[in-house]
């Protein structure tokens, strides 16, 4: 009797180490669902919620790929940030299509990936460090390119 207790116990133990993540997650849903009156299952707020995840998840697909190999980048937000306003400031202040603001973003990120690169691989500099200096560049670059300004000219 005693065996089959500690067995139980043990498989309860695993349990709840495999899926607490997804008991919080449940807990968390149940709360706001709550807080909220009902609006947070809403088909609205799931459409609003996985359009502000979007980026991030995207962001962070290429930061796993960075991480797992080792290597850490500090300047991933500035690099969105200065993408974003590029794409941003053609789309809306020069009248350029979505199309080639979207391209010019992927260029400019293409380009920012070759530069820290560069440093990184073939001059030998931590990624710690490159990342850290282009972060603040690239933040610097950015509220160039804006003029400091979030919306209009």
């Amino acid at each position: 009797m005693k065996a089959k207790t500690l067995i139980l116990k043990d498989n309860l133990n695993d349990a709840l180490k495999t899926y607490a993540m997804i008991l919080v997650l449940i807990c968390l849903v149940v709360l706001f669902e709550f807080l909220t009156q009902g609006t947070f299952l809403s088909p609205r707020n799931f459409s609003n919620l996985i359009r502000s995840f979007s980026i991030t998840g995207i962001v962070s697909m290429g930061m796993l790929l960075l991480i797992i190999s080792g290597n850490i980048d500090l300047a991933v937000g500035s690099s969105v940030a200065i993408c974003g306003g590029l794409a941003a400031i053609l789309h809306v202040w020069y009248g350029a299509s979505t199309f080639a603001a979207v391209l010019a973003a992927l260029g400019m990120g293409v380009v920012i990936g070759l530069w820290q690169g560069f440093w990184v691989a073939y001059r030998g500099v931590p990624a710690f460090v490159c990342t850290l200096a282009n972060q603040l560049m690239f933040r610097g670059l950015y509220l160039i390119i804006t003029q400091e300004k979030p919306w209009d000219r």
